[in-house]
C-alpha cells in the first residue's frame, strides 16, 4: 500500500499496524503524534513478537495512545 494511503488510513483509525514488514516475526503497532486531521509530527511505535499479536493490540493500543498524547502535550503539539 502506498505511503500516503497508509497515512490516511492511520489518521482514520488512529493507529497503524504492520506484520513482518521490518523483520520476519515482528509486529509493529504505531500511533500518530500530532492531530489526526492536521500536521503529523511523529509516530510512536511498539514492536512485538508476532506470536503475541492476538493480545498485543488490545493490551497496548490504549496505553500507546495515552503516551503519544502526553508526548504531544509536552512538546506543545495539539493532540486530540
Amino acid at each position: 500500500m502506498p505511503f500516503k494511503r497508509r497515512l490516511q488510513k492511520a489518521r482514520q483509525r488512529d493507529y497503524e499496524e504492520a506484520h513482518n514488514e521490518t523483520r520476519s516475526g515482528v509486529y509493529d503497532l504505531s500511533v500518530l503524534v500530532g492531530t489526526a486531521g492536521g500536521t503529523i509530527q511523529a509516530a510512536l511505535t511498539i514492536a512485538a513478537l508476532a506470536s503475541e499479536v492476538s493480545v498485543t493490540r488490545e493490551r497496548l493500543l490504549g496505553p500507546l495512545r495515552a503516551c503519544a498524547k502526553r508526548i504531544g502535550q509536552a512538546a506543545g503539539l495539539l493532540v486530540r
